[in-house]
């Protein structure tokens, strides 16, 4: 009984000590300068954000936030560098969901994204826009099946590369429509989406941020939206799920992640305060502008939206057979 009541003493005191130090953990943070990586080359979605993002911080922190593009291999290459770092919450990582997902593409990757990342936030989710050459005979979905099953594998559509968001989108949306395109991939977005332009392919998922204005121009011609409601950008554009093929639903989200191991005070400090940030108005219509959304979320919210995010991607990647070089 002494022994118990000795244990359950030690066991109080123990929570006693560890919360002020939680605590303290959370106040000192940061105490160096912080370092986002993105895992592609200026200008792109997770850029911009990023440099947003770490503006706002730097101000709340009164630490320097610096970015630092480093492409390559479909994010592979920074998410080593961010797992391979010490877990203090000094070193970021923002991705995007077809960078996270690339380990499962890549031959020899040593790191599992799920295993040794911990997330912070999804800072924003933007839906595919599907976007085709004016000069092709189609203006709805339907239409575009209704080609597609006439002509088998006479159509193309281009991507960002093997294993991309938009690659293994369009994949999905083969197997849904049940047809036949054949797949041009290409080393970054404005190759994939000009050469659409020129006619070199037919048509690609790609991003009303990147697209709007050409399709405003009459160069592009836009068929739908991959999210589940209709974009405030673009209402006009119906989703694919209205256009017949009712459940498709796809985003390319943003996040925000830091090396697993990295204490949970950290963790809650950098949600808190980028929450903070993204409720900011200019930067929601910043966001808003490019089709995106940024609802406030938790860790614990994000983890989970992870969870099936990654499910249903590594199904398309099975199915596809894809493999990145």
């Amino acid at each position: 009984m002494i022994r118990t009541g000795l244990a359950a003493i030690a066991l109080v005191m123990g929570f006693a000590i560890a919360a002020p130090a939680h605590a303290q953990l959370e106040a000192d943070y940061p105490k160096a300068l912080v370092k986002i990586i993105v895992p592609f080359g200026a200008g792109g979605p997770s850029d911009v954000l990023a440099r947003v993002v770490a503006h706002h911080l730097q101000e709340a922190f009164g630490q320097p936030v610096i970015v630092e593009d480093r492409p390559g291999a479909g994010g592979t290459l920074a998410s080593a560098q961010v797992v391979e770092s010490t877990p203090d919450g000094l070193t970021l990582i923002m991705h995007t969901s077809g960078s996270y997902v690339a380990a499962y593409l890549y031959p020899n990757v040593r790191y599992d994204p799920v295993k040794d990342l911990a997330p912070i936030i999804n800072c924003a989710s933007y839906p595919f826009y599907l976007v085709v050459n004016p000069s092709l005979p189609v203006k709805t979905v339907g239409e575009l099946i209704a080609l597609a099953k006439k002509e088998p594998n006479k159509l193309s559509y281009s991507s960002p590369g093997i294993g991309s968001a938009g690659h293994l989108l369009m994949e999905m949306f083969k197997r849904e429509a049940g047809i036949e395109i054949v797949h041009v991939p290409y080393r970054s977005a404005p190759q994939s989406v000009t050469d659409i332009v020129s006619g070199q392919v037919s048509l690609a998922f790609d991003t009303i941020g990147t697209s709007q204005a050409l399709v405003a121009a009459g160069k592009l011609r836009g068929l739908a939206v991959s999210s589940g409601k209709r974009s405030a950008a673009v209402p006009d554009v119906p989703t694919v799920a209205e256009s017949g093929l009712p459940g498709f639903e796809a985003y390319l989200w943003v996040g925000l992640f830091v090396p697993a191991g990295t204490p949970e005070p950290i963790v809650a400090k950098l949600n808190v305060e980028v929450n903070k940030i993204l409720q900011d108005a200019e930067v929601k219509h910043l966001v808003a502008n490019i089709g995106g959304d940024s609802p406030p979320n938790t860790p614990q919210e994000f983890t989970s939206f992870i969870a099936g995010e990654t499910a249903k991607w590594r199904r398309i990647i099975a199915d596809v057979g894809a493999r990145a070089e």
